[in-house]
Parts: C-alpha cells; sequence; structure tokens
C-alpha cells in the first residue's frame, strides 16, 4: 500500500531539459550553487511507501534539504518505471494506486521527471491502457532517441506511432 509523507505530492508539474551530468557536481560545501540531485528507486520508495520508517526519515529529511537549498531532484524514467513494478509487486499496490503515486510525487515542488514521463502519466485510465505505461515510456525513449522504428512482438504496441508489430 502507497503510503504518502508529508511533503511529497502535493503541488505543480516539471520536465528535465537535457543536461550533461558531468557538468553537475555533488554540493560539497555551504553557499555552493543548487545541483541536480538524481534519486535511486530505494529513496522513492522509502519516501512513497513509509517503509522501514528509519529510512523514510532519513530520505524524507534528504529530499527536503535538498530543497531548502534551491536543487533540483529528478526522477528517471528508469526510476519511475522500476517503482511502478516495486509497488505492485513488493508492496500490494495496485496499478491505480502505483500511477497516482508517481503523479503525485511529480506534483510535488522540486521534484521533476521527463517530459516524456509527466506527459505519459497524464493519459486517462493509464492504469488498464494497452500499451500500458513502461511501454510507453520505453517508446518515448525510443523516440526521443531518433529510432525511425520500434520492433514489438505485442499487439498494443500498433496503437503507438513508428511501431512495427512482429509476427502479425
Amino acid at each position: 500500500m502507497v503510503r504518502h509523507l508529508p511533503g511529497v505530492g502535493t503541488a505543480g508539474r516539471s520536465a528535465r531539459p537535457r543536461r550533461d551530468p558531468r557538468k553537475h557536481r555533488a554540493r560539497n560545501r555551504r553557499g555552493s550553487r543548487p545541483v541536480i540531485v538524481g534519486l535511486d528507486t530505494s529513496v522513492l520508495l522509502r519516501l512513497l511507501c513509509g517503509e522501514p520508517e528509519e529510512l523514510a526519515v532519513v530520505a524524507l529529511r534528504y529530499l527536503r534539504e535538498r530543497q531548502r537549498a534551491g536543487d533540483r531532484v529528478l526522477l528517471s524514467d528508469w526510476v519511475l518505471a522500476e517503482t511502478y513494478y516495486a509497488l505492485q509487486h513488493h508492496y500490494g499496490s495496485s496499478k491505480k494506486d502505483a500511477l497516482r503515486a508517481l503523479r503525485a510525487l511529480l506534483a510535488s515542488p522540486g521534484i521533476e521527471g521527463s517530459a516524456d514521463a509527466v506527459e505519459i502519466l497524464a493519459t486517462a485510465r493509464l492504469e488498464s491502457a494497452r500499451p500500458g505505461f513502461v511501454d510507453r515510456l520505453i517508446h518515448a525513449d525510443y523516440c526521443r532517441s531518433a529510432v525511425d522504428e520500434m520492433a514489438s512482438f505485442e499487439r498494443a504496441a500498433a496503437r503507438l506511432p513508428a511501431v512495427r508489430v512482429l509476427g502479425r
């Protein structure tokens, strides 16, 4: 079951522009410029589920410190996809609840996902859509990478542009 922690999932959406990760370094002294921080799935799950509680407190404290410092907190598509599956398979959340938790998280001030993830999460009835959330993230990643065609055996993928369904 997804439990929202105070201060997570409360307002606004944002998308991240492309940046060279080698140009951004972790904060190493007080007063230095804001940094861009990427959260791992393990941190994200603690923020969303509050378990184990002692790690959830550490994760929330870290997130609030970054937000107070004016840092940008980014969630990669990989982390969102892994979190989506982990919420369902390890924490017993429904697809609908897992998607709701991701939407709420990306609506939190200072937390950003890719423009593709934000757009896909805005899809009506995504919990029952075919193709689903992760397949749409994969497709968007290929499109962003200038792939001319995506091949799939999944018939539902034919609903997306530039997809060839094999074996038909």
